[in-house]
């Protein structure tokens, strides 16, 4: 029995309608990539994305994810890296489920991606953990995952692998992401707030 973590903020952070959904992330993506800022030929490894309401940075979020377009068919891994707004923790937090899912359907997870993670090297406090409650009602990593859905398929088989981060250190994080790098079948999503203060 598949162990799937429900939308907890479909409603408030984007529409729980589906079709809805759909019409708001792709006018964003097609105004993205109308944009001179997504007419670059490179193709990034790694994007960094803002996870506010999509009203409030769903625009800026369509530009980073309308850079990495090309990438349909290519990729099978994306990982979401964000920061923890629910609840404070040691370490980086995986949540046990099989799949994240939206009102546009269900995102797999990357089980074995997940397992590797969790294999790192536990010193005196944990660096990967399995807890589920962090990710209960956690935005941050959520709010991506619509973006992700349209732009490379709804019924896409890429993996997912959502890692949500509380007290740890850059270098902790490094780590984990260094560990799951992967070639260019892995995508690297850090969701962020970048600023509350501007």
């Amino acid at each position: 029995m598949s162990i799937i973590r429900p939308p907890a903020v479909a409603g408030t952070f984007y529409p729980a309608d589906a079709d809805i959904l759909r019409s708001e992330i792709d006018g964003l993506i097609d105004a993205a990539l109308h944009a001179d800022v997504t007419q670059n030929e490179a193709i990034p490894k790694a994007i960094i994305v803002p996870h506010a309401g999509l009203m409030f940075s769903g625009s800026l979020a369509a530009l980073g994810f309308a850079t990495v377009r090309a990438l349909k068919g290519q990729i099978k891994r994306i990982l979401i890296i964000g920061p923890a707004h629910r609840m404070a923790f040691q370490g980086i937090a995986l949540a046990k489920a099989d799949g994240f899912a939206t009102p546009l359907g269900t995102m797999r997870c990357d089980l074995l991606a997940l397992q590797t993670a969790l294999s790192l090297p536990q010193v005196s406090l944990p660096q990967v953990q399995m807890l589920d409650d962090a990710h209960k009602l956690e935005h941050g990593l959520e709010i991506e995952l619509p973006f992700i859905q349209r732009l490379f398929g709804e019924n896409t088989d890429i993996g997912i692998v959502p890692l949500l981060v509380s007290r740890c250190s850059p270098r902790q994080v490094n780590e984990v992401i260094e560990k799951l790098w992967g070639g260019p079948e892995t995508l690297i999503v850090i969701s962020s707030d970048l600023s509350h203060f501007h």
